[in-house]
């Protein structure tokens, strides 16, 4: 329910800045929103609804159509409910903090937070399409929806492999922002219909080729 309100002060932030040429930039743009969301839907309330999720981002994209020369990548969220196995002592408290609903409460709450996260991605997804999005030739957003069948890595032994989390089996380590990122710059790449749905560590940095030199987008990945 931030997002609005964020969109709004990154917009000031754009003009107000000297070093950005506010008109004639190119500006690229990722949002990658939800997580906590997800964690908390178990909660009292209607904060984190699908609906109210998509209606929260939709809001920020209205206002971000008002910076030209944007490419906005709006990455689905990854379930959070698979970081369920990823426990120990310190782990299960740590994610009774930060994330109750998707990986410490019972079986029934883990569900209804699978389900809402699928929901989740079909907004986003949804969201990219709209007409209003796609109806300028200098402003687009894309839907980027490589997390959607992501699984966690895992070690020798077939188990989550906690190299790639923070100390609190919760956030990305470095190695694994960079292979996210990996992942993110390539799925920009692909076609939009024809998008990988997962990533694995590891990928290599793929290139514009000659068939496909610019970024994918609703419009240049319609075929002729």
């Amino acid at each position: 329910k931030d997002m609005p309100s964020q969109a709004s002060t990154l917009i000031e932030k754009l003009k107000n800045d000297p070093k950005v040429d506010f008109e004639n930039d190119w500006k690229l743009l990722t949002l990658w929103i939800g997580g906590n969301d997800l964690c908390a839907y178990c909660k009292s309330g209607d904060d984190h609804t699908p609906e109210n999720y998509a209606k929260y981002i939709e809001q920020a994209l209205d206002s971000l159509l008002e910076v030209p020369r944007l490419f906005v990548n709006l990455v689905e969220i990854i379930d959070v409910t698979k970081l369920y196995p990823v426990h120990n002592g310190l782990c299960d408290t740590l994610h009774s903090i930060e994330c109750k609903c998707g990986t410490v409460e019972g079986e029934a709450a883990r569900k209804d937070a699978q389900a809402a996260a699928v929901k989740y991605q079909q907004l986003v997804s949804q969201l990219a399409q709209q007409d209003k999005y796609n109806a300028r030739n200098d402003w687009t957003v894309v839907a980027q929806p490589f997390y959607e069948q992501t699984e966690l890595p895992k070690d020798s032994k077939g188990k989550p492999d906690r190299s790639y989390f923070a100390p609190d089996c919760f956030h990305y380590k470095q190695k694994t922002h960079r292979d996210a990122a990996v992942a993110l710059w390539n799925s920009m790449l692909e076609p939009v219909g024809s998008k990988r749905l997962s990533w694995v560590p590891g990928e290599l940095i793929e290139c514009p080729s000659a068939e496909q030199p610019f970024l994918a987008t609703n419009k240049n990945s319609v075929s002729n």
